[in-house]
């Protein structure tokens, strides 16, 4: 008995394949699946099942030989982003059951056999899902207001022009982020993300240490930004607690590049201070391992989690590491939620 999972995202996309022992015996790796975010839906689609090619190739596994598949894939936001996906799953891999989530609801099976739980995952953007013990699901796709990474960098670059333009409190941001990028000025700081050879989306999040650290240190400013927007990531991730009927004691999964970031301890007490009725729990597994676990469910097959999770591994697939146990690759001691307010 094999399975397929897929974790699709802006950045990377991991597919691979697992036997009934937990073996993972195909991988592969490729680029923007993102409905959205690649440069168009057909290449977006194109991406996906190329990856999933090839890991069924590495794999020596034709798709008819498949029990189940899982994909957990960013940017299938709104339900006819469900139905392109779920159609395009049938013709390319038909007669295989397959269940397709949004990519903040995979994770969540790493910290709940029964799949019942909530995420806040924080990389460039923020990701929330939450799903219910009688199977219902809900995220957050798109919203106004950015969180993550990058929202947390815009934010830092409104607050230096207008303390520039004398319109806002000092801030070391300022002298932060013109050390980082090379630059003397906040105009030029300002041209550098505005002008029409701007830094990319991933190039401005990859500022976002910069506003942690400044938060640690002292910076109001900088303190204002990250309490805001954890506070603002915790009330979303309540509303998506609630929308599925999850109302006290469950399990709440944080992942995501931006908890690796020193100083992200601030932002994640912001968050869980929303969050009362939360377990959280760190995922530090790679995502994809949601997804595998969410695979062998659908095939009706009990897996040992740990297995999966250390073959993933193996296969360099990389989680948060390091990875000091736990079930799925998630950190359930006390000392890790205490640490992770």
């Amino acid at each position: 008995m094999t399975v397929l999972a897929v974790d699709g995202g802006n950045t990377k996309t991991v597919a691979v394949v697992a036997s009934d022992d937990g073996a993972i015996v195909g991988v592969a790796l490729g680029g923007c699946t993102d409905l959205y975010g690649a440069r168009s839906t057909d290449a977006a689609l194109g991406e996906l099942y190329r990856v999933v090619d090839a890991a069924l190739a590495s794999a020596r596994t034709d798709p008819a030989e498949l029990d189940a598949a899982a994909l957990s894939l960013a940017g299938t936001d709104w339900e006819d982003d469900f139905e392109l996906q779920a159609a395009e799953a049938a013709e390319r891999l038909p007669g295989v059951p397959v269940e397709i989530v949004n990519d903040a609801v995979g994770p969540i099976r790493c910290a709940a056999r029964d799949g019942a739980g909530v995420s806040l995952i924080c990389g460039t953007g923020a990701a929330i899902g939450a799903r219910g013990h009688d199977g219902r699901s809900w995220h957050i796709g798109f919203t106004p207001r950015h969180c993550g990474a990058h929202g947390l960098v815009k934010e830092a670059l409104a607050a230096v022009q207008e303390a520039d333009m004398e319109c806002g409190p000092a801030t070391e941001l300022t002298g932060r982020l013109l050390a980082t990028l090379g630059l003397s000025e906040p105009r030029e700081l300002v041209h550098a993300v505005t002008h029409r050879g701007r830094l990319s989306d991933f190039e401005i999040a990859a500022l976002a240490p910069q506003v942690l650290t400044a938060a640690v240190e002292g910076d109001g400013v900088a303190r204002g930004i990250v309490d805001v927007a954890g506070q603002r990531m915790g009330c979303w991730t309540r509303h998506a607690a609630h929308r599925v009927a999850l109302d006290r004691d469950y399990p709440l999964v944080l992942a995501g590049g931006l908890l690796r970031a020193a100083g992200s301890e601030r932002l994640v007490e912001a968050a869980l201070a929303e969050l009362a009725d939360a377990r959280p729990t760190l995922l530090r597994a790679p995502p994809v391992l949601g997804a595998v676990l969410m695979a062998f469910d659908l095939a009706g097959v009990t897996v040992e989690e740990d297995v999966v999770a250390d073959g993933l591994l193996r296969a360099g697939i990389d989680g948060m590491s390091p990875r000091t146990g736990g079930c799925a690759g998630a950190d359930r001691s006390p000392g890790a939620a205490d640490g992770a307010r």
